[in-house]
C-alpha cells in the first residue's frame, strides 16, 4: 500500500463530510511512521468529529513522536493516541469511577487534546523504552514528557496546550 501524506486540513474536511473519524484510510500518513487512522483508532463511529485544532495538535505532536521513533529505531505499536471526551468518560467509568469523577479526570487528560501517545516496543521493556526516551530528552533530541510507572505501555506527550507555562519535559 502506498503511503499518502495528508495535511490536518485535508483529513478534517474528509472526516467532517463523513461525520466521523473511523473512515480514515489506513494509507493516510501524518509522518513517515504514524497514520491518521492510528491517531483515531480508539474512537467510535458515534463519537463524531473533533474540532480542527485537534487535528493540528495531532499533526504537531506527531512531528515530535516521529523524532522519538527515529531515536528508538524501532516500531512503536500504538495503543492509544487521541481520545474524545466521551471516550475518556466511558473509560474512567469502566475503571470504576463515578460519572462525576470521570468527568473531572477527563478534563486533565492530554489524550483528548491530541498530544499524547500510549505504545509499546516489541523486544524492549517499558522501563528500557522510558530510559532511552529520557536520554533523548536530556540530549535535546525532542521535547516530550514521559509518564513513569505504567505497566504494559509507555505514555509520552507534548503537553497540555492550555497549561504549558513552566511545563517540563522528561519523566513525570
Amino acid at each position: 500500500m502506498a503511503k499518502i501524506f495528508k495535511t490536518a486540513l485535508d483529513v478534517y474536511y474528509f472526516c467532517y463530510e463523513k461525520g466521523n473519524v473511523t473512515s480514515i484510510p489506513a494509507s493516510w500518513y501524518i509522518t513517515k511512521n504514524f497514520t491518521w487512522a492510528e491517531a483515531f483508532k480508539n474512537e467510535l463511529n458515534t463519537d463524531g468529529v473533533p474540532f480542527y485544532d485537534i487535528f493540528l495538535r495531532i499533526y504537531n505532536a506527531c512531528l515530535e513522536f516521529q523524532k522519538v521513533r527515529n531515536y528508538l529505531n524501532k516500531p512503536m505499536n500504538v495503543h492509544c493516541f487521541y481520545r474524545s471526551i466521551e471516550h475518556n468518560v466511558r473509560a474512567y467509568i469502566q475503571s470504576g469511577f463515578s460519572k462525576t469523577v470521570a468527568r473531572i479526570k477527563t478534563r486533565l487528560g492530554v489524550h483528548m487534546y491530541g498530544t499524547a501517545l500510549d505504545f509499546h516496543v516489541n523486544g524492549m521493556t517499558d522501563e528500557t523504552v522510558r530510559q532511552k526516551i529520557l536520554q533523548g530528552v536530556k540530549e535535546g533530541k525532542f521535547k516530550v514528557r514521559i509518564e513513569s510507572g505504567t505497566n504494559g505501555w509507555v505514555h509520552i506527550d507534548t503537553g497540555n496546550p492550555f497549561a504549558s507555562n513552566g511545563y517540563s519535559y522528561g519523566l513525570f
